[in-house]
């Protein structure tokens, strides 16, 4: 299983990746893509450390953000998720990450 995946300039609208294949992901580098929202299979990846979204259009940030405890790093620069969204993110994320806009 992969530890890093960089997937960054894909014009990705979701990944496509298998699930099961992501429980041990550490780094995922999303940025320069087309994804609206976060993919499902996200959320399985309960190990995630780092994950750059940067410069995708998102729009919300679904439910299930808590079960990233270990995550240090959240890009979300030239996104499109209002400030509100982000303040709540931050609220469900670890104190020790940084969520970067």
């Amino acid at each position: 299983n992969a530890r890093i995946l960089t997937l960054f300039g894909n014009d990705l609208v979701g990944l496509p990746i298998p699930t099961a294949r992501l429980s041990e992901l550490r780094a995922l580098h999303l940025a320069q893509n087309q994804l609206v929202t976060l993919p499902e299979a996200l959320y399985a990846c309960e190990a995630l450390e780092w994950l750059d979204l940067s410069d995708n259009p998102l729009r919300t940030i679904p439910d299930g953000v808590e079960r990233w405890r270990s995550l240090r790093y959240l890009g979300l620069r030239r996104t499109e998720l209002p400030a509100p969204v982000v303040d709540e993110l931050r609220a469900r994320l670890p104190d020790r990450c940084m969520v970067e806009r």
